[in-house]
């Protein structure tokens, strides 16, 4: 049986006061999933990515983490013409997505978000039963000029695309609106 609290770790810049105050200290005693690129940052139960090219792109860290979760796609353990490869360890669950919140479906249906992993990590952490969920992170907004708690350290947040081509999602592009235009939508 689970234990009934689990905290979702995010990556918006509200961490940042914590991490002054000795978050991670705190954090060894819970059970915690990190989203993305927080596997850099935070030694966590359970580590999630949506995105492949996060998954590739941090291959290293992900191959030696003991639970590794994330949104299935078929780019994972193939060769697709193309496309930068992206390897496979045996110890990754990939789990479907859908676009909607499929309630208690959720692992059979898809679970919500696949696009923002926030949102698959906490449609995943409802589906196993958690009845105290703590988002840390989820800012949605900039504070300080920041919108990521680790938007100053260089490489953090910055991947390759489908093509190969460095890509960030950290941070505002030149319209001023997140780089990741699904914050935007309203659901």
């Amino acid at each position: 049986m689970l234990p009934k609290k689990c905290i979702i770790l995010g990556s918006g810049a509200s961490i940042l006061d914590g991490l002054v105050q000795r978050l991670q200290v705190y954090l060894e005693k819970e059970i915690t999933f990190s989203i993305n690129d927080n596997i850099k940052f935070f030694k966590s139960t359970v580590a999630m990515f949506g995105d492949w090219t996060v998954y590739r792109d941090r291959f290293d860290l992900f191959k030696n983490h003991p639970l590794v979760i994330g949104r299935y796609d078929t780019h994972i353990g193939n060769t697709i013409e193309g496309a930068t490869p992206c390897p496979k360890h045996d110890g990754l669950i990939l789990l479907q997505s859908s676009g909607h919140y499929q309630g208690n479906k959720g692992l059979e249906k898809g679970l919500y978000s696949g696009i923002l992993t926030g949102g698959f990590t906490l449609s995943l952490a409802i589906q196993l039963g958690f009845k105290e969920i703590f988002l840390l992170g989820f800012d949605c907004c900039e504070i300080n000029g920041r919108t990521h708690f680790y938007q100053d350290i260089p490489n953090a947040g910055c991947f390759k695309d489908y093509e190969g081509k460095p890509y960030i999602g950290v941070g505002k592009n030149d319209n001023g609106g997140y780089n990741t235009s699904f914050y935007d939508k309203s659901d």
